[in-house]
């Protein structure tokens, strides 16, 4: 399991959230070739992302410091790995929403998932889009301002 946005949240940690999914994946193909070059093993990840809140507490030290998070977010990103194809990436409307405009995706089936008394429409993440500037389709979408409500409140004025 990857946490992002903990313990410091940033604007856009579902989109570095889907380029480490695909760094990931990538990764894992090429050792997938590899292994089965060399032994004839077939390798495939399955990777389920979601977002929403969740608790979590830190465990151990300053130098290595660790954290354990429970809570419906946790649960839905587990439902969605289950549900992914090998070598695929799974997540889910609430994810989509919010990077729809930096990346390719497949609209998928929709779930019921345990736990859920609602069905998710699930989206297969297929590639980032390659933007000409460092916009990345922000000027598109609202972003939720994290830790900045003071600055944000003396521009407002």
């Amino acid at each position: 399991m990857a946490l992002m946005g903990i313990p410091i949240g940033h604007e856009d940690d579902p989109e570095r959230t889907l380029l480490a999914a695909l760094e990931i994946r990538h990764l894992s193909r090429t050792y997938s070739q590899r292994m089965k070059a060399e032994k004839n093993l077939s390798i495939a990840l399955r990777i389920g992302v979601h977002m929403g809140l969740v608790v979590f507490d830190q465990v151990g030290s300053n130098q290595q410091m660790q954290y354990s998070v429970i809570g419906d977010a946790v649960n839905t990103a587990a439902r969605m790995e289950q549900n992914a194809r090998p070598d695929s990436i799974l997540t889910t409307d609430a994810v989509y929403e919010l990077t729809q405009h930096s990346f390719i995706f497949q609209k998928n089936d929709i779930l019921l998932v345990k736990g859920k008394s609602k069905p998710i429409q699930t989206y297969e993440v297929l590639e980032a889009i390659k933007h000409e500037q460092r916009q990345r389709g922000f000027g598109l979408r609202t972003i939720p301002f994290i830790g900045r409500e003071d600055p944000l409140a003396q521009l407002i004025l």
